[in-house]
């Protein structure tokens, strides 16, 4: 099923950020569910995750330190999403919520503004710059999620 959004009565394509969230949302949860294989590469091999992912995905990036929120780095995932690679950096909070930090490549309409899907009891908000989308997901009720995304794509880039 193609999915269109109506905008002023103009029926819009929907942007890349848009199909990528969607198709996070649906893997997620199969991941997020994971335990002793919730990632592909440890959080102990940070440079390698960067270089590997990095290089994949066309853009050099950090795992960036979500310490101060209580969210611990557990490492990272290719995923492929149709024909592109998307970069996975998983985070466990606290009372285990599992959030993610996405990037994979802009793949059709861009998206300047944030956008965001509620799907499943997750929420995903995400965002298109320089030839890449960024996103976040995690549980609908974590607001460290809207957090995280209001920082994005500085927070992976800088």
């Amino acid at each position: 099923a193609l999915l269109q959004f109506i905008e002023h009565g103009t029926v819009l394509p929907r942007t890349a950020v848009a199909a990528v969230m969607h198709e996070v949302a649906e893997y997620h949860p199969v991941y997020a569910r994971e335990v002793e294989h919730l990632v592909e590469v440890p959080a102990s091999r940070r440079e390698h995750i960067e270089e590997w992912l990095g290089d994949r995905v066309g853009l050099a990036f950090k795992a960036p330190d979500l310490s101060r929120y209580e969210f611990r780095y557990q490492g990272a995932r290719l995923v492929a999403l149709h024909d592109q690679v998307l970069a996975q950096l998983m985070y466990t909070g606290p009372n285990d919520q599992r959030i993610a930090l996405c990037i994979t490549k802009l793949k059709g309409r861009p998206s300047e503004r944030l956008e965001t899907l509620v799907e499943g009891g997750l929420k995903l908000l995400g965002v298109s710059k320089g030839g890449h989308v960024f996103l976040v997901v995690g549980p609908a009720d974590e607001p460290i999620v809207e957090r995280l995304a209001a920082d994005l794509p500085g927070l992976l880039t800088s």
